[in-house]
């Protein structure tokens, strides 16, 4: 089971990648 600053550290993460892959996308089209 992970920790609840375990999960925080999950969350964190894919919210950069997320943000990550939409700034790549916006890149891209431009």
């Amino acid at each position: 089971m992970l920790t609840p600053s375990g999960m925080t550290i999950v969350v964190v993460m894919k919210g950069f990648a997320a943000l990550h892959g939409l700034v790549s996308v916006a890149a891209g089209k431009k």
